[in-house]
This record gives C-alpha cells, structure tokens and sequence, in this order.
C-alpha cells in the first residue's frame, strides 16, 4: 500500500472512530418511545433520592416555564414525558418532587445539568427558596450534548450548575427559566467528600472542573488526527 493510501486510510478510520466515540445524540429533548423505557425500568425503580460518595443521577422532566419540573414516569406518575434514559452513564427516574433528603455533616453538592437540545435553564429552590440557576447558555433546538448526563455537564454548550449545600435536612424543586421543548435533564447529590482509592477525602469545585474538562477533550484526539491525515494527504496531491 502506498504512503498516500496509508495517510487516507488513515483518516477515515479515525474520524469513523470518532462518530462511534462522540456523544450519541437523542430525538427531540428526552422524549423516549414507550418501548425503550420499558426495557430500562425494571433496574431504576426508585421512591426517593439520596446522597452518595459518587453522586448518582436522577433524570427529571419539565414542561414549560411557570411549572415546577417532575420526576420521570413510571417512578413519578405525573412526569411529564416518557423520559429517553442515558445510553452511557447509568442513570435512574427521579421520584416525584419535592426531592426531599439530608446531607452529613460535612455538606453536600447538588449538580443539575440540562441535555438532550441546548439552552433549557433552571431555577432551583431549597426548601422554598431560591439557591439560584443553572448557566445561561444559547438556545439552539437543532444540536443536542446527547443523553450522558457526564457528557452534558462537561459541554460548555449546555446550562449546568453545582449547588453546595449545608448539613441536614433539604427539599429540592426546581422550575425552568428558560424551555427550547419539553424533555428531561438530570440532577445528582453527593457529599463533599469522594472516594479516591478505597478512602474517603475532600474534594471542591475546582477539581472537578479540572478533572471534567480533561475527561471531555479526549474524544476529540481522533477528529484531530483524522482531519491531519486528510491534509496530509491533499498536501501531497497538491504537490504532484
């Protein structure tokens, strides 16, 4: 095989590497065929939230702006839509609100995050109270982050934000400030303090942005060295 069929060869199966490796993306905002739900359910059936070491997510559903958001059908049998479940991070339907729990003594965060379409934005409220909102963000209804809840919060693109919470006891809702559709977005709980290695040790906002935005760049080495390839490779057509 020659050098220039290597380099085309080349960069074909790394961008075809990068479509199987990106964010899948989903139909509509988070609305699921009712099919598809039923195959994920039998594993997500919860009645409450809670606070754990690695945060779980729970998928919730909105509507439009002058109502409180839901949990997602069949745990909330008021949700608003059949909630599309993530096809990457495990993922569990939110209980009907309010999201009632305690954090321990050393606090907790709460992370809400939208996906599905760009530029849903939320309010949140503690107890009543507004604690404030996600990342104002563009709306665009025709380019989604996917159904990743870890995906989605590391996209710049989407409204997101980390909300710390004292010790005891909390009750979550949430509204939306901002719908491009009706659809679902996530929210997860976790002390402020995280495993690492078997041990427990504290951990702030920081870190995880760090630690997020390395995580989000990797699947962008194949398009690089896909696009690369290909130039190569014109390169030295041009040249002959």
């Amino acid at each position: 095989m020659t050098f220039k069929n290597l380099l085309l060869l080349s960069g074909v199966l790394s961008l075809v590497f990068a479509g199987l490796t990106s964010p899948a993306f989903a139909d509509g905002n988070g609305m699921a065929e009712a099919a598809e739900v039923a195959v994920y359910v039998d594993s997500s059936v919860v009645s409450s939230v809670d606070v754990s070491a690695n945060g779980k997510w729970f998928e919730f559903s909105f509507n439009q702006t002058d109502l409180d958001v839901r949990g997602c059908p069949p745990n909330d049998p008021d949700g608003f839509i059949s909630c599309q479940p993530s096809v990457g991070t495990p993922t569990q339907f939110a209980p009907p609100p309010p999201w009632t729990f305690d954090c321990p003594s050393e606090g907790c965060w709460l992370t809400v995050t939208d996906a599905f379409l760009y530029g849903d934005v939320f309010e949140i409220f503690d107890n009543s109270i507004s604690i404030g909102t996600t990342s104002s963000v563009d709306i665009d209804d025709q380019s989604s982050c996917g159904s990743d809840p870890e995906v989605c919060l590391n996209d710049p693109l989407t409204s997101s934000g980390m909300f710390d919470l004292g010790p005891g006891a909390h009750s979550i809702t949430m509204r939306p400030t901002t719908v491009v559709l009706e659809g679902a977005a996530y929210f997860k709980l976790e002390s402020h303090e995280v495993p690492v290695a078997g041990q427990l040790v504290p951990t702030n906002f920081s870190s995880l942005v760090i630690a997020g935005l390395t995580g989000n760049a990797i699947w962008l080495i194949p398009v690089i060295s896909g696009l690369a390839g290909v130039g190569l490779y014109m390169l030295k057509l041009n040249k002959k």
